[in-house]
């Protein structure tokens, strides 16, 4: 009887372990996110920096963005002046917007682009991470206005078919 009650707690150990570490990867986002963490390291970005980010960093890589990617995007907005708040503000809208469908890598750009755009009109901190922020929500408006246009083409199209198909039969 003791030997069986100490096959049951080895084995109940056994299995608990295995599930902390699932939980301990979770925590810090995986491989993925430490393996960009120390790459933003060695180029400058402080420890605050990535911390502030790293919840929209581990949303976008979940959403099929590279490393390389995030990577390019932090470091050109670091190097335009943005850090603190106004990085991980910028972060998030990027996130939102690869969550609305557009592609990670060209969300990357986009946002890039509007950072360059900002910082050369003379903007710094609060105003550069909201002109860039601006940038972003007119690409979402963009987006989702194709899309509504795409949807009514394809009702339209739908449409034309069923006229289409009952006046061949009526005749």
């Amino acid at each position: 009887m003791r030997k069986l009650l100490i096959i049951f707690v080895v084995a109940g150990l056994m299995g608990f372990l295995p599930f902390k570490y699932a939980f301990a990867e979770g925590e810090d986002g995986g491989t993925a996110f430490i393996k960009l963490k120390y790459s933003l390291q060695q180029k400058g970005i402080s420890e605050n920096d990535i911390t502030l980010v790293q919840k929209p960093i581990n949303n976008m890589l979940k959403q099929g963005a590279t490393g390389k990617d995030i990577e390019r995007v932090i470091i050109d907005l670091s190097e335009e002046g943005m850090k603190g708040q106004n990085l991980r503000n910028t972060l998030i809208s990027m996130n939102d917007l690869i969550n609305n469908g557009e592609n990670p890598k060209n969300a990357g750009n986009i946002v890039s682009r509007a950072a360059h755009e900002a910082h050369a009109q003379g903007l710094k901190g609060r105003d550069l991470a909201d002109k860039v922020h601006e940038t972003i929500q007119q690409r979402k408006k963009e987006r989702n206005r194709l899309k509504q246009l795409k949807k009514e083409q394809k009702q339209e199209q739908k449409q034309w078919k069923i006229k289409g198909g009952r006046k061949g039969k009526r005749k």
